[in-house]
């Protein structure tokens, strides 16, 4: 069974998902309930809520999507292992790798991967690859499948050189890549000659907005024998994934008629939503018995008066956009959307400090844990935060994990003294630091 649930707001799912959990309640008590995550963030999120909602949770699993894949390997006993492929472990064996670029095929990486810093880039430059190759192994692998045959599949020059590095990872390895494991597992699904385990008898996905083609067969195959449920954000309530991309519109647009006209979706839509409509479409295609849940959009009311938010709002949910008469249409005192613009960093952060402060003293039923802060690399601003929010409290989350380990904080910065010149001063703020200075007795005079 697959069941699809999808709602506009992430707190309806939330509801959805616990009521899922009891009317299917009656397991093993010492059973764990899977879920299938993006992040680690929306598992503390998962956990809290149902703590909230139950009074107690526990004996639950979270795995992020490659995790899964793997444990799901393990309950069904299949010895399938694609560590060597993994994408830290490829990072290393790409960088041996091109400490010989002897090869004539490997000739334009030279330019590059000589000169100063050398080591670094090469480094820098084998990450970056092995971050390519992990994406291809899930994404592309009938490109993958090529090079193996040693094809070539596209007439780009890069690809011969990237082959060429792909075809030296593979000798003398029997150890089967990322794209095999998932190939291996999906035929072992299509054959339904599996019984499920106990805990695979029910999986919840949750908070996955989009899924490689690969990862969706397999819940299509477990569907066969178990309980797939998944919950899925999506900002519209009707079908969008045939309205056409921005380039396309402007194309159409500027040719004078000659192109027939479309349906006409909103603008965020269009400009921000075509991973969700690609989405939408791979799910009507692939998943051919799918059961879909209860009407759990929600639509503000309309009124004559509407803040920017909840206008903005219905109009993605309905795929259009709301026209308003003139400005009397919002509140004179509407704030649900406000563009500040600050100098430095850290005046963003001390506007945002006033703004909650204002929205706590306005309404006294809202709580700190209410409020989400969110930014596109909140690593930028996590040496502000402590700072300015140091009487409100508050916790960050996804920081790097050099910064929740103070050791690893010191090696780096002991490393960035060897790029070149350094000073007096970086010298003594790193013997500043506890953890060096103690462990050489050096102190203040």
């Amino acid at each position: 069974m697959f069941a699809l649930y999808t709602s506009n707001r992430t707190e309806v799912l939330a509801e959805q998902l616990a009521a899922v959990i009891s009317e299917t309640g009656g397991q093993d008590l010492f059973t764990k309930a899977i879920f299938l995550v993006q992040s680690r963030e929306m598992e503390r999120m998962l956990s809290q809520f149902l703590a909230d909602r139950y009074g107690v949770w526990g004996n639950s699993k979270y795995l992020l999507p490659m995790q899964f894949i793997e444990h799901v390997c393990q309950l069904l006993e299949l010895d399938l292992d694609s560590g060597a492929f993994d994408r830290s472990i490829l990072t290393w064996r790409l960088e041996l790798l091109l400490r010989d670029l002897g090869d004539r095929t490997l000739l334009p990486l030279r330019a590059y991967l000589s000169g100063p810093h050398t080591d670094l880039k090469r480094y820098q430059f084998a990450k970056q690859l092995a971050h390519l190759f992990d994406q291809y192994q899930i994404m592309r692998p009938e490109l993958i499948r090529a090079w193996d045959a040693g094809h070539r599949v596209t007439l780009n020059s890069s690809e011969e050189w990237q082959l060429c590095l792909w075809k030296k990872l593979r000798e003398g390895s029997s150890i089967i890549h990322r794209g095999e494991l998932i190939g291996s597992l999906i035929t072992h699904l299509e054959k339904r000659q599996h019984s499920v385990p106990a805990q695979l008898q029910r999986l919840f996905v949750f908070g996955l907005h989009t899924l490689p083609p690969q990862f969706l067969k397999i819940l299509t195959g477990l569907a066969t024998s178990a309980a797939v449920h998944f919950f899925l954000l999506a900002p519209c309530s009707v079908y969008w994934g045939d309205m056409e991309s921005r380039r396309l519109k402007i194309a159409r647009e500027s040719d004078d008629g000659m192109w027939p006209d479309s349906n006409s979706f909103h603008p965020l839509l269009v400009g921000l939503g075509r991973q969700g409509a690609d989405f939408q479409d791979m799910l009507l295609e692939q998943v051919e018995e799918m059961i879909e849940g209860p009407d759990l959009f929600v639509n503000h009311d309309e009124k004559t008066v509407m803040p920017v938010l909840h206008r903005l709002q219905n109009g993605l949910l309905n795929g259009n956009v709301v026209e308003s008469d003139s400005a009397a249409s919002c509140p004179e005192d509407d704030d649900s959307v406000v563009v500040v613009s600050c100098h430095s960093r850290m005046r963003e952060t001390a506007v945002l400090k006033d703004h909650i402060l204002k929205w706590l003293t306005d309404n006294p039923d809202l709580g700190l844990h209410d409020i989400v802060v969110m930014a596109p690399d909140i690593q930028l601003y996590a040496d502000l935060i402590p700072a300015l929010f140091k009487d409100l409290p508050h916790d960050i989350s996804d920081c790097r994990k050099r910064r929740d380990n103070r050791y690893v904080e010191i090696f780096l910065q002991f490393l960035e003294l060897f790029r070149g010149r350094f000073t007096s001063t970086e010298i003594f703020s790193l013997l500043d630091q506890p953890e060096v200075g103690d462990t050489f007795a050096i102190g203040p005079a």
